[in-house]
């Protein structure tokens, strides 16, 4: 196996209103919206310009959000499964105990998993299949 990691996937940001959100990004910046769709609880689209990937997510009616407005860095990886193991024999302790698959998020779906930086930042391994 190469590099553990191979740059980076996206940045999580929080909003208030995903449509607002895509189009001040979309309209305003001129990102390309790449993907909709609701998510565990809430709704999430991904805007793009050149290599940067926007995660905005809107919490659902019943989520609660106390940490600032960007949520998570996600960082692209190939084979999660190995990155992960490699990561757990380095010390890292993730914030779950299985990989989540999202089938809904991308044409194949991805896979992802967090865990916590040194200083509390949540970092994100992301394979998008």
């Amino acid at each position: 196996m190469g590099k553990l990691i191979d740059g980076p996937a996206h940045v999580g940001i929080m909003v208030g209103d995903l449509q607002t959100a895509i189009d001040f990004y979309t309209n305003i910046l001129e990102f390309e919206l790449i993907e909709r769709t609701a998510f565990k609880k809430g709704h999430i689209g991904f805007v793009q310009n050149g290599g940067l990937i926007l995660e905005l997510v809107q919490p659902g009616e019943y989520a609660t959000k106390v940490d600032g407005p960007v949520d998570h860095i996600a960082l692209c990886v190939h084979d999660i499964e190995k990155v992960k193991t490699r990561l757990e024999e380095r010390g890292i302790k993730f914030l779950d105990e299985e990989i989540t698959y999202a089938p809904p998020i991308f044409p194949n779906g991805s896979k992802f998993i967090m865990f916590l930086g040194p200083f509390g930042e949540k970092i994100e391994i992301n394979e998008v299949l």
